[in-house]
């Protein structure tokens, strides 16, 4: 009983700091390229939706190294 309320609590700590650090490091990219494709079932050309990712020559390197490092370590007292 004590380890599952001490699980409980460590997860109710973990658990905000885990959201800000998503909420903190997202990186957006608008390098969205599609190709025109052929259409199997009416025979027409239409604008596929094969998405090709831009490679990473074309992403600035600020873009991956803009991540915070925080750190934080919780200590469990037996």
């Amino acid at each position: 009983d004590a380890i599952t309320k001490l699980r409980k609590k460590i997860s109710r700590e973990i658990y905000p700091d885990r959201i800000m650090s998503q909420r903190e490091n997202r990186c957006f990219t608008t390098n969205h390229k599609f190709q025109v494709g052929h259409s199997i079932h009416t025979g027409n050309y239409d604008q596929g939706f094969l998405y090709q990712p831009p490679s990473t020559s074309e992403i600035p390197p600020e873009t991956f190294f803009k991540y915070k490092s925080s750190v934080s370590s919780h200590e469990l007292v037996n």
